[in-house]
């Protein structure tokens, strides 16, 4: 069960894995400074999703193989999505505020359109956490359509943005998870 947890986590991480922000208005930044400072987020997001992990982890008491799952284990599970999707939407924000490069603009579209359908999909997990009572019916609300979709699609706009950062021989690395 727990390896589905990390499963929804690799999704968090890669969510959160790229984006810079200047939100002032101010002229677009620079590709080597935009694409740093994604590198730079990146890494601070991924640290918060490590916490909210070790929360779960802390919190959530036994995962049991097969099924029902305790009230604590639910109220574990619903309090790290609501965290999530709270960190998310911040992260979401900042990127909407950002000021890219003409040359990474459209990336940029694309991530933060795929980032918003992630957070469509993770906000479905929270409404739905309560009316699932085992193993089997958490395994198929983290293994639904939606979900997937939003994933394949968030890896792929990191993949182009990544794509950008290496097109033009900036050294960064977002970790995208493309298959």
């Amino acid at each position: 069960m727990h390896m589905r947890i990390a499963l929804v986590g690799a999704i968090a991480a890669i969510m959160f894995g790229a984006v810079a922000c200047t939100g002032d208005g101010s002229d677009p930044l620079a590709l080597d400074e935009y694409l740093s400072e994604v590198e730079r987020l990146d890494d601070a997001a991924e640290q918060e999703q490590g916490q909210l992990e070790a929360a779960f982890d802390e919190s959530a008491g036994e995962a049991p193989e097969s099924g029902p799952l305790s009230q604590q284990f639910k109220d574990a599970l619903t309090t790290y999505y609501e965290e999530l999707v709270r960190v998310g939407g911040d992260y979401i924000n900042d990127i909407d505020d950002l000021e890219p490069p003409d040359v990474a603009q459209s990336a940029h579209e694309e991530y933060i359109e795929a980032y918003d359908e992630v957070l469509v999909a993770l906000n479905d997990i929270v409404d739905d956490i309560d009316g699932v009572s085992t193993t089997t019916d958490l395994t198929a609300l983290l293994d639904n359509q939606a979900l997937t979709s939003a994933y394949d699609r968030a890896n792929e706009a990191c993949a182009g943005l990544q794509q950008v950062a290496t097109d033009n021989n900036v050294d960064v690395d977002f970790e995208c998870q493309t298959s």
